[in-house]
């Protein structure tokens, strides 16, 4: 069920529409740059016109592709950069622990979206097409909880998302407004937004510009459009006499909360007092969802302070008030081209070479030997007649010198790779290959100049990073609010996870410090691999032609060496050699203490007044030796004692222990003698009751 929209939104519809549609048509050069840069590198280097011309000149469809390979070999480098994230308080009233974790869930997060290879898409985006588009939303972390979590992500489609033209800051984060367009069937359309009404809309084929509608392969499409906007909001900043800033709404929640504590008898609870107040304004963000001809849901984003949409700028350049994005391989598309012409150029020349070429008279061919005359690409023997129908003797065939292939069609072919290097700065595709004593460093020389070729390209990615690492810095507090467990990763990249907002618990963390009170910065982590090697050959260098350098480096620089190795554990290397260094710092500190005291201690000896007081000493120590002594000798008699008392003690438990076992004993035999006497006794009397039955029975029979 449709949600209520209040007249005034449903109203804005069509100023929101005008600046979507401004928004589109200032970057629509952009737009198609972008595509037609991104089809030229990964789809075909020939156009369809290119194509179509060389099908009228019968010459072969060949591609020499080269520019792929370059951006492959930067995102390869790419790979191996991790961004630092680095969070600072803004005041000495920040919880350190809190900036850690916060480190670590920037981390996190970061880890997450680069399961979907979030990093390398958008730097694909940014060499190939010029541009793109991070997002930041929320979501339920499953289905059977309320807890949010934060999630950073690439858009949909980086052409389908637009910024307020007015813009200048490279993410764009000062602009008034963003948005990103959905392409929907409008089946699906109708099955997710069935109380929206259709039939004013009319579909038709797609032409150039932006269309709310348009048909594709005889289906219908739907543009829908998420359009974020800021709103600004103006409250009441108070200053307490604690030094506390807070908001109007802040301060009365908190003097409620002092209240109940009064009530509860807190006597130290005091209520501070409002020292000066200003009027200020802070943004929401405000979420239209709308259609070409209506506005179908409208929300405040309360939690977003700034807009969910980042820009990631390549290397753009500002001309009249216009941005213009390049990619990285647009300067060097017109000589790839030449590539291409040369090389097809080449491949005909190379299709059309004849096997062999003769100069014959005419009537010295046989008819019926025409056609292996009129192929000479086929091998086969050629006949011919020495004279003619007259008897006339005919020149004989002679071969005609073969035209070799015009040396500027390979020259150009070969210079195009030069022209393609030189223009992109990337020189080390050839380095390294004339010179083979120079072979290793050129080839790492040339891939340093070729990343700073594309610094550009990865500062604005950072600069990117850093303003949506600095909205979740603002969302945090808002979002993790409920205690639970988060995954962080540390500094050194290992993955775990951290209690936060629990009642009570020594590892938790709250989350809960103020806004504006952190701030974070995004730069390069790990260098680059040859700027790695680079550094390892010249720390080497360095220790062989210094000996205080090589000394300095073995006593504390060993954990430089170990970041700078390209090997595996490498990392765990690096914790080695740390904790050595440590144990080697201790040990010559010890040394240190060491000769302090033998120094001191030659130093006394050498001064009467200092024997004095070290006689004095060595006598108090003595006498102290000899307390201790006397005390562990009576504490050893004590003990002794006490044993023995012990022993004496087990000796009666003992002793009486035998005797009660004595008397049970004697107590046992006189009861089981008693029961024999009294078995005897009856059996005696059975005897003699027997005798006298047995008596009368003879008595009886003799009568």
């Amino acid at each position: 069920v449709a949600r209520p929209i209040a007249k005034k939104y449903l109203d804005a519809h069509e100023r929101v529409r005008n600046n979507i549609e401004d928004a589109q048509e200032y970057f629509s050069s952009n737009v198609r740059r972008y595509e037609q840069c991104k089809e030229f590198v990964f789809k075909s280097t020939l156009s369809q016109s290119d194509k179509s011309t060389l099908e009228v000149q019968q010459l072969p469809e060949l591609e020499f592709n080269v520019l792929e390979a370059y951006i492959s070999r930067l995102r390869g480098e790419f790979s191996k950069q991790e961004p630092s994230f680095s969070v600072r308080a803004l005041n000495d009233q920040s919880d350190p622990q809190t900036v850690e974790a916060v480190e670590g869930i920037l981390r996190g997060i970061m880890l997450d979206a680069n399961n979907d290879q979030f990093e390398s898409k958008i730097y694909t985006n940014q060499l190939a097409g010029g541009f793109s588009v991070m997002k930041l939303w929320t979501e339920y972390e499953h289905d059977k909880t309320f807890d949010q979590k934060i999630r950073l992500g690439q858009v949909y489609d980086p052409t389908l998302c637009g910024f307020d033209p007015m813009a200048r800051m490279s993410h764009k984060g000062d602009g008034k407004f963003c948005y990103e367009l959905f392409p929907k069937t409008k089946e699906e359309f109708e099955k997710d937004y069935p109380d929206v009404d259709l039939s004013t809309v009319s579909f038709t084929r797609q032409g150039e510009g932006f269309s709310w509608t348009y048909q594709q392969s005889q289906t219908d499409i739907i543009m829908l459009c998420d359009y974020y906007e800021k709103k600004k909001i103006r409250y009441k900043l108070l200053k307490l006499s604690n030094g506390q800033t807070v908001t109007k709404d802040e301060f009365d929640q908190l003097e409620m909360q002092i209240q109940e504590q009064i009530m509860l008898g807190n006597v130290g609870a005091v209520m501070p007092t409002v020292v000066n107040d200003r009027w200020t304004e802070e943004y929401i963000i405000c979420r239209y969802r709308l259609i070409g001809d209506q506005v179908i849901d409208y929300i405040e984003l309360k939690d977003f302070t700034y807009l969910p949409l980042i820009f990631v700028d390549g290397n753009s350049a500002l001309i009249r008030n216009e941005q213009v994005t390049r990619p990285y391989i647009y300067n060097a598309m017109d000589a790839q081209r030449l590539k291409n012409f040369a090389g097809i150029s080449l491949a005909n020349e190379l299709e059309n070479v004849e096997q062999h070429q003769w100069l014959a008279p005419a009537e010295g061919i046989p008819v019926e030997q025409q056609t292996p005359w009129k192929s000479p690409n086929q091998p086969g023997v050629l006949l011919f007649n020495p004279r003619d129908s007259e008897g006339n003797e005919l020149p004989s065939p002679q071969p005609v010198p073969r035209q070799p292939i015009p040396s500027e069609i390979p020259a150009t072919f070969a210079q195009a790779d030069t022209s393609i290097q030189n223009i992109l700065g990337s020189y080390d595709a050839s380095s390294g290959r004339v010179n083979t004593q120079l072979s290793g460093i050129a080839i790492v020389e040339g891939a340093t100049q070729s990343n700073a070729a594309a610094m550009p390209y990865i500062m604005n990615f950072l600069a990117a990073l850093n303003q949506s690492a600095q909205i979740i810095l603002d969302m945090l507090p808002k979002y993790y609010v409920t205690p639970r467990t988060v995954p962080v990763v540390d500094s050194k990249g290992k993955r775990s996870y951290q209690m936060i907002n629990q009642p009570s618990g020594e590892n938790s963390v709250n989350i809960d410090y103020p806004q504006n009170t952190l701030e974070v910065s995004v730069e390069p982590g790990v260098n680059f691999e040859v700027q790695k090697n680079r550094a390892m050959q010249t720390i080497t260098q360095l220790m062989g032609a210094s000996e205080g350098f090589n000394a300095m480096m073995n006593q504390g620089g060993l954990p430089i060496l170990c970041k700078n190795l390209s090997i595996k554990g490498s990392s765990q290397l690096v914790e080695l050699a740390e904790q050595f260094t440590e144990q080697q710092q201790q040990q010559q500190q010890q040394q240190q203490q060491a000769a302090q005291a033998q120094a001191q201690q030659g130093n006394s000896d050498n001064n009467p007044e200092m024997m004095k007081i070290s006689l004095k000493q060595q006598e108090v120590q003595q006498s102290q030796q000899r307390i201790d002594m006397e005390d562990k000798y009576k504490q050893a008699e004590i003990q002794l004692q006490q044993a023995k008392l012990e022993n004496e003690r087990l000796n009666l438990l003992l002793t009486e222990k035998e005797t009660d076992q004595d008397n049970a004993v004697q107590l046992t035999k006189a009861q089981t003698e008693r029961l024999s006497n009294m078995a005897n006794l009856e059996l005696k009397h059975q005897d003699q009751v027997h005798r006298h039955s047995m008596d009368h029975i003879n008595n009886h029979q003799e009568q």
